[in-house]
């Protein structure tokens, strides 16, 4: 508790209050104080439980009504929070209910008579351990909700936490240190003479405020008995003058203690240092009933025996939980708009609702047609102009064209001729935003633009054949939206990098299987070439795999090539060549690489011939004369079949040609 606390103020009724009080069940039943309160460890929620068995949840420093549920018959003794929901207890059962108030699952079992505590039992959470004042405690498995084990017990406990061990205290005054595993106990201290009124423990220490009988009466302590749990020896005890009813431990601060006494007084003392401490007091006229920190620090939590409650932090920092999941609310109903409609009213003052489905008024192109324009209507006196004669009528053409031309009266439809880019994923993020898009509707809204920009084009080349033009904003390539284009799942490859023209070939050798999967298998080898091809390829496939139609680029692929000493000569590099064309040096391209991949995969041993049995053609070359008919031939294999077209003209002597093993 920093020196800066005060008791919080929340908006209540249009006024400016620093405390709630309870809110009346029925008529027929009486106000009832809070019976115990718990900080929820994952929301910024507040669970309080009554006396009439049922649990609120109020949200926020504000403390808003958040929802209400009953879970059973008599008082609320004690609320655990779960990540699955919340776990209440009373006297005969366990009820464990979603945070909006489900009930998940209810046990309620003969054995289960007088229960008042409850902690978990195992350090993953799925096991809670109930006792109270009855001779068994009863072993909870929370994801089933069902009774896995009865254990005896000689103690009726009332308080219980869990630290390294389970901490349980019993109704004579006494602490016992529980093994979690076989609940025995290792080790007890006599805390108070008449009884414990509360009892708290973080990390090694445990502290305890309780009763002794004096002057004929039961009468809070004024010490605060401490433990050390961690050593099993008793420390000297904190000196509290007005009487220790109830004390809490600092989550934060292992050392520090925050001990109230009934009227209100507040005292925080440092366990370590007992003469520093810092008084508060609670602005109450009843007595404090119980108390509670909340799991940052930050806030605490009184209650009085009027029904209110108190909440007291820092007003500059104020949460309750150290990590905040989001807390779901119901959603609100949208308010509908009160029209003036009249019979001249228009159409779009009603508004469009959101739709999924495709409307009765939009038609498809097939069904859109055109129509003949009606005929004019002629003019009166150019009519009585006309002259009869006996085989009908006939007058001057009073038009500008000839009597055989018509003119068109409609305008040129000027249809778009190209696809509209698509707006920046920066852009399209501040619009969804904006217009509220989830990510359910995302798709549906995606394809209706789409469709609706390709039914507007009416181009001769068909949009997936046209060049497209990529812009660029102030986030570079990155910003664009290659989606827009590609709704598949294969990945395109981007050419905004030097030697993008083999894009294309690097494609089609991905979608070669044999080829692909001895590329992914060498680049799992344990090849240290830093100028190996087929590494390249291999992690250029595995992106491209992987990327699920997002564009990718073959950068690092196209460096090595680049370094390559043999690729500058062969003429392989866009900024060495300029007078190639792109298919003279695709061929060369296809040709280099196929020889390089084919020598990388031979430089891993054991040598295999998996590269040749994929690639590689068998062939006999075969040479003759024409004049002398000798023939010699040669066995060999080859990557690259050329087709050699010879001249229409000038019969040459020697031919050389190759017969392929089939």
């Amino acid at each position: 508790m920093e020196g800066d606390w005060e008791e919080a103020t929340f908006s209540s009724d249009d006024q400016k209050v620093g405390r709630l009080r309870l809110p009346l069940l029925s008529s027929q039943l009486p106000l009832t104080p809070a019976t115990t309160f718990s900080f929820d460890t994952s929301q910024e929620l507040l669970w309080v439980g009554n006396g009439f068995g049922r649990v609120f949840g109020y949200y926020g420093i504000e403390l808003q009504r958040y929802c209400s549920f009953r879970v059973g018959n008599g008082a609320v003794h004690q609320i655990l929070l779960h990540e699955k929901g919340v776990i209440a207890l009373t006297s005969t059962a366990i009820h464990v209910a979603l945070r909006r108030g489900p009930q998940i699952w209810h046990l309620a079992h003969e054995e289960m008579k007088e229960l008042r505590c409850m902690n978990y039992s195992s350090k993953d959470m799925t096991r809670i351990l109930v006792a109270g004042l009855q001779d068994k405690m009863v072993t909870i498995d929370i994801e089933k909700g069902i009774i896995e084990k009865q254990t005896h017990t000689d103690h009726h406990y009332i308080i219980m936490k869990r630290s390294k061990y389970i901490i349980a205290a019993t109704d004579t005054g006494c602490v016992n240190i529980l093994d979690p595993k076989t609940f025995s106990i290792l080790k007890t201290w006599k805390a108070h003479a008449s009884g414990i009124n509360d009892m708290d423990s973080q990390h090694d220490f445990i502290v305890t405020c309780g009763y002794s009988m004096r002057q004929h009466s039961m009468m809070l302590d004024p010490l605060v008995n401490c433990f050390d749990l961690k050593n099993m020896v008793a420390l000297p005890p904190l000196p509290f003058p007005p009487g220790a009813a109830y004390i809490r431990l600092h989550p934060r601060m292992s050392t520090t203690c925050i001990v109230v006494s009934q009227h209100g007084q507040v005292h925080i003392v440092d366990l370590m240092n007992v003469n520093t401490s810092n008084i508060k007091q609670v602005n109450t006229l009843s007595y404090i009933s119980m108390t509670e920190i909340s799991p940052s620090g930050e806030i605490m939590v009184l209650a009085d025996t009027d029904c209110n409650i108190y909440l007291w932090g820092s007003p500059s920092r104020a949460r309750f939980a150290e990590l905040n999941n989001p807390t779901e609310f119901p959603e609100a109903d949208e308010s509908t708009v009160k029209i003036d409609w009249k019979s001249d009213s228009p159409l779009n003052t009603v508004g469009m609702p959101f739709y999924r489905e495709t409307l009765l008024s939009a038609w498809p192109s097939l069904q859109i047609y055109e129509v003949g324009a009606p005929p004019p209507k002629h003019d009166l006196q150019h009519l009585n102009s006309f002259k009869l004669t006996e085989w009908g009528v006939y007058g001057r053409n009073s038009r500008d064209c000839l009597r055989n031309q018509v003119v068109r009266t409609r305008q040129v439809e000027k249809s778009n001729v190209a696809l509209l880019a698509p707006k920046f994923l920066s852009e399209k993020g501040k619009e969804e935003a904006k217009l509220g898009i989830t990510s359910e509707l995302k798709p549906i809204v995606m394809a209706d633009a789409v469709a609706t920009e390709l039914l507007n084009v009416q181009v001769d080349i068909p949009m997936t054949y046209r060049v497209l033009d990529i812009k660029y904003s102030k986030y570079g390539v990155a910003d664009f939206d290659f989606g827009y284009y590609n709704n598949t799942n294969f990945a395109g490859l981007e050419t905004h990098v030097p030697n993008s023209y083999a894009n294309s070939l690097l494609q089609l050798l991905k979608h070669i299987p044999l080829l692909r999967n001895l590329a992914l298998h060498h680049t799992a080898t344990s090849c240290v070439n830093d100028g190996c091809l087929l590494c390249e390829m291999g992690f250029l496939f595995d992106m491209l795999e992987k990327a699920n139609g997002i564009a990718c680029h073959a950068t690092n692929l196209l460096k090595t090539l680049s370094h390559h000493p043999q690729a500058g000569p062969l003429g392989l590099l866009e900024e060495e060549v300029s007078s190639s064309s792109i298919s003279t040096m695709l061929q060369g391209l296809t040709r280099f690489l196929l020889d390089k991949i084919a020598q990388d995969w031979r430089s891993i041993s054991p040598q295999s011939a998996s590269i040749d049995q994929v690639l590689a053609t068998t062939a006999t070359t075969s040479i003759r004369c024409l004049n002398c008919r000798s023939e010699h031939t040669r066995p060999g294999t080859t990557f690259v079949t050329e087709s050699l077209y010879p001249p229409t003209v000038q019969p040459i002597s020697i031919t050389s040609h190759q017969k392929i093993n089939t």
